[in-house]
């Protein structure tokens, strides 16, 4: 049985909830928890999301008393389809998959007639084969990042981090000194960062010995960042959950 979807409760809702803080478009209903957490109005917000990090990961992978299980406040829904690209574009725009159009890893264009792999712009058909820089697929389908609409809200400066691509960190403890690092800067500063642990090892190795240390590695540096950090409220959250599938 495939869970039942709730996009009164979901990433889409959260994401909404932290454009609605910073005075940003509201597309959507938001996430009352975070309405509420929000409410302190900290100097700082954090939105880590740990890519295929779901509760099925989090039950499986982590002892009752880890940290990321000790704090784990709600459990929402992603979206349709639950693939990285749809569910990573939903949290960065508080967009549904069917509004931003970004639907899943490979996505045939017509205005090239060619298939795009839409993160990294590689033509899906040939291997090895790049567009001409820029990506085509933000300009066919064009996105308006939250941390874009937070620096124009002119509340707090948005920032990205993420584990690839330029300005990109290296490995877990890296991202938790960037991340302190950008909330010691003066004035109210809003940061999404992304990783794709635990999504990139489960996807190679599925249920396993390195899938859990890759969780519980995750687990450490969440605890860790929130020991280190001031007046800065960290929300993570996962795009999707993984199933192993038998096979044939």
């Amino acid at each position: 049985m495939l869970p039942k979807l709730n996009y009164q409760e979901s990433i889409v809702s959260l994401s909404n909830s932290i454009r609605r803080h910073y005075g940003c478009k509201v597309y959507h209903n938001t996430l009352p928890a975070v309405d509420e957490a929000l409410c302190s109005n900290p100097k700082n917000v954090i939105l880590l999301v740990l890519d295929g990090f779901g509760q099925a990961q989090v039950e499986a992978y982590l002892k009752p008393k880890a940290f990321l299980r000790m704090q784990r406040k709600q459990s929402i829904s992603s979206v349709f389809l639950p693939t990285t690209v749809a569910a990573i574009s939903a949290i960065q725009t508080g967009l549904t998959p069917a509004e931003s159009g970004w639907l899943g890893w490979c996505q045939y264009f017509d205005e090239l007639d060619r298939v795009v792999d839409m993160f990294s712009g590689r033509d899906s058909e040939r291997e090895n084969n790049y567009f001409h820089n820029p990506n085509p697929a933000p300009t066919l389908l064009p996105k308006h990042y939250i941390w874009d609409a937070v620096t124009e809200s002119g509340q707090a400066q948005g920032h990205c981090l993420m584990n690839f691509g330029k300005g990109h960190y290296n490995g877990s403890r890296d991202m938790v000194r960037r991340l302190l690092k950008l909330c010691r800067q003066p004035g109210n500063q809003f940061v999404y960062c992304y990783n794709n642990e635990p999504d990139y090892t489960l996807h190679k190795c599925g249920k396993s010995r390195k899938s859990r240390r890759k969780v519980r590695n995750l687990n450490r540096a969440c605890a860790r960042l929130t020991r280190k950090m001031r007046n800065t409220l960290l929300i993570v959250t996962a795009d999707h959950g993984h199933a192993d599938v038998p096979e044939p």
